[in-house]
């Protein structure tokens, strides 16, 4: 099955420098990256292939270029395309790409994005240099598990894409209810994480379901994660509360950890930073 792309072009709308010089020969980079602006690669939800993360133009002599991309909206998590134009004569930026049957306009592209930040840029850099840098060897492993040729499209399981985005096992110290935090204790078992040095130290990501003590606790560490219970306040970082519970208040005793931040009422956006001790 032939990857899913939409056009998206400058034709009427070339490139300039900030002096008015035409930008011929010019690199343009889409990198996808995440809602933080960290490359990644991600997988096309309705067929299962993968997504590349970065596709390179260049401009014709009338500054002009064309470029086929994947929708943003049909990926397996929230993603974004990172701009960048070489040589820098113009701010690098984020944007992304709905689907659609038309082809999508440079313009309405760079003006519904928001400008790169310093250390986004030099992800970006680093990226573009090596395009599995950004994964940790446990996702290439994944990766490189998740992906086998039929022809010429890659093809992952529903397992492999959970590896890939940061879901593993581990067995359970004590009866788990789902969607709370849990850390890995020292016999190597999972059980609930409180917010004290010791345990945000330890902290190895969120349950996503129930499980009974001695059984296989399914562990999300990274990326989206829904519940139909949740209420969260959109943008607003998510912490770890006392005995694996999310809060959104932000603690004023032990530790601050911020689990990450929600999408919308019902989706969490799981990016565990490091953790902050309370003097």
């Amino acid at each position: 099955m032939p990857l899913v792309t939409r056009q998206l072009d400058n034709i009427g709308q070339p490139l300039y420098t900030p002096t008015g010089a035409l930008l011929v020969g010019a690199k343009v980079t889409f990198t996808l990256c995440n809602i933080n602006g960290q490359p990644i690669d991600t997988f096309d939800a309705a067929t299962g292939e993968r997504i590349v993360g970065t596709t390179t133009v260049t401009t014709d002599v009338n500054g002009e270029f064309t470029v086929l991309l994947w929708p943003n909206d049909r990926g397996t998590r929230t993603t974004r395309y990172a701009c960048r134009i070489s040589p820098n004569h113009q701010p690098s930026f984020i944007g992304a790409v709905p689907t659609g049957a038309t082809p999508l306009k440079w313009l309405p592209f760079q003006s519904a994005g928001a400008t790169l930040n310093p250390t986004e840029i030099s992800a970006l850099a680093l990226h573009m240099e090596d395009d599995t840098r950004h994964l940790s060897v446990a996702q290439n492993a994944a990766l490189d598990a998740a992906t086998t040729l039929s022809g010429s499209n890659p093809v992952a399981t529903i397992a492999d894409l959970s590896a890939l985005g940061g879901g593993f096992t581990r067995t359970a110290a004590a009866t788990l209810s789902g969607h709370r935090v849990v850390k890995v204790d020292d016999a190597g078992l999972a059980d609930y994480a409180a917010n004290t040095v010791d345990d945000a130290q330890s902290v190895i990501g969120l349950t996503t379901g129930a499980v009974t003590s001695g059984g296989l606790a399914t562990i999300q560490s990274s990326g989206l994660m829904t519940e139909p219970s949740w209420s969260w306040v959109p943008n607003n970082p998510v912490y770890l509360g006392s005995n694996g519970t999310l809060t959104q208040t932000t603690p004023t005793s032990g530790v601050v950890l911020v689990i990450g931040v929600p999408l919308s009422a019902t989706e969490l956006f799981i990016d565990i930073k490091t953790p902050i001790a309370l003097i």
